[in-house]
Parts: C-alpha cells; structure tokens; sequence
C-alpha cells in the first residue's frame, strides 16, 4: 500500500507525525538516563576504604554507596574539607588529581575517589571529620575521619571512579 501526500497540509501532517516521534523518543532517553546523585534523594553513604601506603605518601580510597533502589550518576570530583573536633575547617589546601569518569552509583554499582597526601612525623592537629560535598548540587555530609593524619598541607582528590572488586 502506498499513501500519496500532496500538498503543504499534507507535508505539514509528516512532519508533525516525525516531530511527535522523535519527541517520545527523546523524552523515553532522557528518561532511562540516571540522574545526577544526591545524597539525600538516593541515599548514599560514604565510607573509608584500606589505604594503600608508599614511603610517606597514603593513597585513602573513600567509597560511595547507595541504598536507594535507582540508579545515579556521578561526575567529576567532590570537594573536601578536613574538621577539627569542633567542626571547624582545617587549613588544608586541596588540588585536582587523576581526572574521573562518569560513574553510576546504585544497585550493586559503587563508586570510589582517593585522596593522597604525605604521613608521617611533626605536630599536626589531627582532622576529626571529614566533609564531603557531591558536584552537581548533590549535597553534603560530614562523617568521622579514620585515616592517618595529613602531615602535608596539600591534599590530592581524585575524580570519582567504579569501584571494582
């Protein structure tokens, strides 16, 4: 069967008919895509994982998690603040490391970044918490610091990463 269109009216019927189309089409991807991860609205935890340490310098993996049952999606890198026992920022400074890539968080999906800096010996108040804050708006949180103690003011943080086991 062939259907015959002729004219404007029927050309413009096309065209609404492809629009309509490709608009279901799109809405249906973006809608299959994770969103951006949120502490809060998925649920995330995160937690220190083992260090790996070489002379002086500890490489600390900190894990991200979600309990939630969606999946999320994290990109670039969070921003860090070390915490005395007050909850007042230390003067650390904190520098880019290894780019990351976008990584899904949920369901059996983790994601990891690290955080290097130097140990070792002198008198250097030791950070009690540690702030975590997600890009993309994904909030905060402040959790107990259970790592060495940075002896160095720099800390590196990599982007985020999967976690592979």
């Amino acid at each position: 069967m062939t259907l015959a269109i002729t004219g404007v009216a029927g050309l413009a019927a096309v065209a609404a008919m492809a629009t309509s189309a490709q608009a279901s089409t799109v809405t249906a991807a973006s809608a299959a895509r994770p969103h951006a991860c949120s502490f809060t609205a998925d649920r995330l935890t995160v937690a220190f994982a083992h260090p790996y340490q070489t002379g002086d310098r500890l490489d600390q993996p900190l894990s991200v998690t979600a309990t939630g049952k969606k999946t999320c999606v994290l990109t670039g890198s969070a921003k860090i603040r070390l915490l005395d026992k007050k909850g007042k920022t230390l003067s650390y400074r904190f520098r880019g490391g290894v780019a990351g890539i976008t990584t899904e968080v949920g369901p059996e999906k983790q994601a990891v970044f690290d955080l290097t800096f130097v140990t070792g010996g002198g008198d250097h108040v030791p950070p009690s918490k540690i702030r975590i804050t997600l890009p993309n708006g994904g909030g905060s949180r402040v959790i107990a610091w259970s790592s060495l103690t940075p002896t160095s003011k720099t800390i590196t943080v990599d982007g985020f990463r999967p976690w592979l086991d």
